[in-house]
Order: structure tokens, then C-alpha cells, then sequence
């Protein structure tokens, strides 16, 4: 019983893993958009090379939709 509740943990962690990933690409190709709209292919550039940089633009960009959307 204990083999069939380990299996079906490690299957629910896979299918999150998955969805966080699925949502994370469709984020960045958000991001990617509306900074390509903006001209801002330097931004896009340097978002790509540096992990900590994209982070940051992603983080004011989840605000930005979230404020948008529940004020």
C-alpha cells in the first residue's frame, strides 16, 4: 500500500513540475511580447543572459497583471 501512495505522490509532484513549467514558458513568452512591442530588445536580451535580471522583469510583470485584474 505504502509502493502505491509513493507512486501516486511522485505522479501528482511530476504533473505539478509540469504545469509550472508550462506556466513559467507561457510567462516568459508574455514578457517577450510585450517587451518586443516596446522595442526594448536590449531588455529582452539582457533577460536571457541574466537569471537574476529576468527575474525581476517577470516579478513587475505577474504585478502588473495581477493589479490589473483585482483592483
Amino acid at each position: 500500500m505504502c509502493q502505491a501512495l509513493e507512486e501516486l505522490m511522485a505522479d501528482e509532484l511530476e504533473a505539478m513540475r509540469s504545469e509550472g513549467e508550462k506556466n513559467g514558458r507561457q510567462d516568459f513568452a508574455k514578457l517577450s511580447r510585450i517587451l518586443l512591442q516596446q522595442n526594448r530588445q536590449k531588455d529582452l536580451l539582457r533577460a536571457l543572459e541574466d537569471e537574476q535580471y529576468l527575474e525581476q522583469y517577470l516579478e513587475q510583470y505577474l504585478e502588473q497583471l495581477f493589479q490589473e485584474h483585482h483592483i
